[in-house]
């Protein structure tokens, strides 16, 4: 019966707002990532995980990435039935945001143009990311960003950035799947 739900409200002429976020407890330190999906208003999914011995700014950016590699890959079968015109990724992360997309805000998505990354990215790319942080995280983005665009279009994906703990339905929630993702070394 769920599942027949999903597949009737989960229908084409609608946007999903994808909510990322990270949490680290010290930084280095216990860490976790969270992502949620919102459709009408509603929370349609959300996944969460984290890692012993990491930083935020490495939280951040894997939970973007389990998104791009949900909607790559569908290992979840949630993501078969997952239908939208507009999907609109949502961090607090400025860092992540400008390194994917070109021209990222708060105001409105800013939507890809080709199906590539067009931010900072782009230009690492050419110096084979010199003195860059997270090199191993980025070059996964880079992958599944990709193919994300190229399944759905690139002017279909957008990203735009919420201010973090300003009382964002979204952005709360993901903070607190991103918490409930710390995972502390035993």
């Amino acid at each position: 019966m769920l599942l027949l739900y999903l597949i009737f409200s989960l229908k084409m002429n609608s946007v999903v707002e994808a909510y990322t976020d990270g949490a680290c407890k010290k930084n280095p330190g216990p860490g976790g990532w969270g992502i949620v999906l919102i459709q009408n208003n509603a929370e349609i999914y959300h996944a969460y995980g984290g890692e012993p011995h990491t930083t935020n700014n490495r939280m951040e950016i894997s939970a973007i990435l389990v998104l791009l590699k949900l909607l790559h890959t569908k290992q979840d079968k949630f993501f078969e039935v997952l239908k939208f015109d507009k999907l609109v990724i949502f961090s607090d992360s400025m860092l992540c945001l400008q390194t994917i997309a070109a021209k990222p805000t708060a105001t409105e998505p800013y939507f890809f143009k080709s199906a590539e990354c067009d931010g900072w990215m782009k230009k690492w790319k050419l110096t084979e990311y010199k003195d860059k942080k997270n090199v191993d995280l980025w070059k996964k983005v880079d992958k599944h960003l990709t193919k994300v665009l190229e399944m759905y279009g690139p002017s279909n994906i957008g990203v735009q950035y919420v201010k973090g703990h300003s009382k964002n339905f979204g952005n709360d929630l993901a903070d607190k799947y991103a918490n409930e993702g710390v995972v502390y070394e035993l």
